[in-house]
């Protein structure tokens, strides 16, 4: 089946085939070099990473990079983006109303 196909597309456009043709070979003749380069990137980026696990261990921050804090393992939460406010909903309601985002039931598709 694959034969066939190959076979149609070499009669219906023999320049385009050749050009493909090569281009595959070629491919195929630098597969071994891109595979070497790609495990020694992976290599280096294994070796990266266990060196700066090692140095995070010595200087007593957690996989975050953050310095634990003096309880242990708890890390310090002070300016995190994430972090939830006291008044909960009150911020989210006050930035909807300051981006001028309304939820009335309506769907509006399009902008005139």
């Amino acid at each position: 089946m694959v034969y066939n196909a190959m076979k149609l597309f070499m009669e219906i456009n023999p320049a385009l085939f050749e050009e493909c043709t090569g281009i595959y070979a070629a491919d195929q003749e630098s597969a071994p070099q891109r595979q070497q380069e790609r495990e020694a990137i992976w290599k280096m980026l294994e070796d990266t990473a266990a060196k700066n696990k090692k140095s995070r261990e010595g200087s007593g921050a957690n996989e975050d990079g953050k310095r634990l804090s003096s309880k242990g393992s708890q890390a310090a939460r002070s300016g995190s983006p994430m972090q939830i406010a006291e008044d909960g909903a009150g911020d989210s309601e006050r930035k909807m109303v300051a981006l001028n985002i309304h939820d009335e039931g309506k769907k509006v598709v399009g902008v005139a």
